[in-house]
This record gives C-alpha cells, sequence and structure tokens, in this order.
C-alpha cells in the first residue's frame, strides 16, 4: 500500500489511505520549506519488556528460535518467555560493533579483535574445549584472521574476511573452530570482482 506524502504514519480509518503503524516514533511535518519536509521523531517505548546485565548492545542474532545478544562484555541468551542468562564473556578490550553468523550447531563472533564461538549443539570439533552444547571461547586456530569484523556462513563454512584485504577465509565444514586444511594450510581466496577490499 503506497503513504502519501503527508502520511502521518497513523493508521486510516480507511486502509485504502493508509495501512502505515510507526511505533515509537511520530512523524513532524516541516511547514517552513527545510531540506526534509517530514522528519521521523523517536520516542521512548512505553513498556520495558527485558533488562540485560551489561551494555551497550553491540550486534544480536537469533538461532532456532533463540535470540543471541552481545551486550557489553557479556554474550547473552534470551528466551521466548524473555528470560535471559550470561552464557559467555568477551575479553576486557573488546568493544564496538559485532559481526555474528551461525550453521545452526555454532554461533561465530567477530569483534574486531578475536573469533569467539558459542556452541548451540554437542559435536565433535577440532577446538575440543567447544565440543559441548553451551561453550563458549576463542578461536584458536592461528589461521582464523583475527582483526575481523565481517563474518558469514555458506554452504556449510564460515567466511571471514581479513582486515584491509581482498582475502577471505573458510572454517571446516560445520566447524568455526576449524580455520586449517587437511594439509596443515590455511584455507582462502580472493574476491577478484573489484580492487576494492572487503569490509
Amino acid at each position: 500500500v503506497s503513504q502519501s506524502r503527508y502520511d502521518s504514519g497513523v493508521v486510516s480509518n480507511s486502509v485504502v489511505i493508509s495501512r502505515q503503524r510507526r511505533l515509537n516514533c511520530f512523524f513532524e511535518i516541516r511547514q517552513d520549506g527545510d531540506k526534509a519536509q517530514i522528519v521521523a521523531r523517536g520516542t521512548a517505548g512505553l513498556n520495558a519488556i527485558i533488562e540485560l546485565p551489561d551494555a551497550p548492545i553491540r550486534g544480536w542474532r537469533v538461532v532456532n528460535n533463540v535470540l543471541y545478544v552481545v551486550a557489553g562484555l557479556s554474550l547473552c541468551k534470551v528466551l521466548s518467555n524473555l528470560s535471559s542468562s550470561i552464557v559467555g564473556t568477551f575479553d576486557p578490550n573488546s568493544t564496538g560493533l559485532v559481526s555474528m553468523a551461525d550453521n545452526a550447531v555454532q554461533l561465530l563472533i567477530a569483534d574486531g579483535a578475536a573469533g569467539y564461538v558459542y556452541t548451540i549443539v554437542t559435536g565433535s570439533y577440532a577446538q575440543s574445549a567447544l565440543n559441548t552444547a553451551g561453550s563458549f571461547g576463542k578461536i584458536a586456530d592461528a589461521n582464523f584472521p583475527n582483526g575481523t569484523n565481517s563474518v558469514t556462513f555458506q554452504n556449510g563454512f564460515g567466511i571471514a574476511a581479513k582486515p584491509n584485504t581482498r582475502q577471505f577465509y573458510q572454517s571446516g565444514f560445520y566447524d568455526f573452530t576449524n580455520w586449517t586444511s587437511a594439509l596443515s594450510l590455511p584455507i582462502f581466496g580472493t574476491k577478484d570482482d573489484g580492487s576494492d577490499n572487503l569490509p
């Protein structure tokens, strides 16, 4: 449904006019010819539904209907009933936004300094200290590109960008703790569709 230029962001009595609904914000229509004729202004929420033990929120990801939030130096697990618990703690020098990916059995987190893994499902991983569900720790494999702040998951493999390069590194199959091939070499490739570096 299209929205008129001067729509207030409130559902109209006739949904043909507008079905738009704004949450925790309102539109201010500027009458004095500013560059922006309509400005969305934020408002505080009415009800606090959950408060995490640490701040600020640095990233989050939903895996198997569970919300994982990096808040301050804590990895928090939030269930659908809004109960939360701390399941991991980052190094004291960990700051800024994080990048997160999952393969449904492990959660991969990069904070721009190191990589971390939270084990969701018990398995047999290269880093045996992280074999049990609920384990959290730093990636020990020397071939993980520490310093990355860009990770993703594709076709069974974790992928991490090497900072300030066009190179990306690949994890073992469904194992974010393993970044070394059977030949004891790193598994990496180079982006060749442009000269710019990976983010």
